[in-house]
């Protein structure tokens, strides 16, 4: 074997196994939060919804939040919100091989986290129930561990 055949071997073999030890940091049957210490969560989608005016609307955003487990806070770093977490459930589906973890948040608000995929990623969605705009405001986040890390 040549010399560039072995280094090519050696660092895909190097490539795999960090790879697949990353995917194995999440366990399903087990609450998200109990695993990680920080997500960090970029939006990628948001529906304000009128249900007075029976009507909704759907942008892209742009917004990057953080949910600090540890300490029981999510917080904007582009916006000026931040929620206190109030409490947390897990439900892991085993038909499925999913599960759906819910941070429950003050002011009404809900963020899920509906499953972990092989890309170490998370979809996170946050329900808000805005009652002085008598408006429903969904976001969606692609979340993250911060530098991969638990």
């Amino acid at each position: 074997m040549s010399q560039s055949l072995r280094c090519a071997v050696i660092v895909a073999a190097a490539l795999v196994a960090s790879a697949s030890s990353h995917a194995r940091t999440i366990n399903l049957q087990a609450p998200l939060w109990e695993q990680v210490r920080q997500l960090e969560c970029r939006e990628y989608s948001r529906h304000v919804c009128y249900p007075e005016k029976l009507g909704c609307a759907r942008a892209s955003g742009s917004a990057v939040w953080d949910v600090d487990f540890r300490s029981n806070q999510v917080f904007s770093r582009t916006l000026n919100l931040s929620f206190t977490i109030k409490g947390y459930a897990h439900e892991y589906y085993d038909l499925l091989g999913t599960a759906l973890n819910t941070a429950i948040l003050n002011y009404g608000a809900l963020m899920e986290f509906d499953g972990f995929n092989e890309s170490a990623t998370y979809i996170a969605r946050l329900r808000l129930l805005r009652t002085s705009a008598d408006s429903i405001v969904v976001i969606d986040f692609e979340c993250r561990q911060p530098g991969g890390k638990k």
